[in-house]
């Protein structure tokens, strides 16, 4: 298990959002964890428009997003890459911060349009965390 997410990144502006990366072996739940889940407050999503990620959500006290993906698989690796890039540049994670203020200000709520409103964003934010590793 990782945090990741905006909340993850010292600084930077975020939704009072805890994202908790869920790395497995393989994403076909059993019925014991799903149930386990849902006693524990949260609400399952399947794939959400994201392949390779299943996505549940707790809304209660304190919300947190949980993204269950393959341990050490493409979605692991990049959004650690992801985190570990805006944490080392800080200039790079204002201006992400400023990107997600303007969807919210746009009316980009909803999970699938705020993530559609910052998917080339991120995409490119992914390209440049990859060549700085090399």
């Amino acid at each position: 298990m990782q945090h990741f997410g905006s909340t993850s990144v010292q600084g930077m502006f975020a939704k009072p959002i805890i994202d908790i990366l869920v790395g497995v072996k393989t994403l076909e739940l059993n019925n014991s964890v799903s149930n386990k889940l849902i006693e524990l407050g949260y609400e399952g999503f399947g794939e959400t428009g994201v392949k390779g990620r299943l996505y549940f959500r707790k809304r209660q006290e304190h919300a947190y997003n949980l993204a269950v993906v393959i341990w050490n698989g493409e979605q692991w690796i990049n959004n650690l890459l992801i985190r570990n890039y805006l944490r080392d540049n800080p200039h790079v994670a204002k201006q992400y911060a400023e990107k997600k203020l303007n969807a919210i200000h746009k009316g980009y709520t909803t999970l699938l349009s705020y993530s559609d409103e910052k998917a080339d964003y991120v995409s490119n934010l992914l390209e440049q965390a990859k060549k700085s590793i090399g």
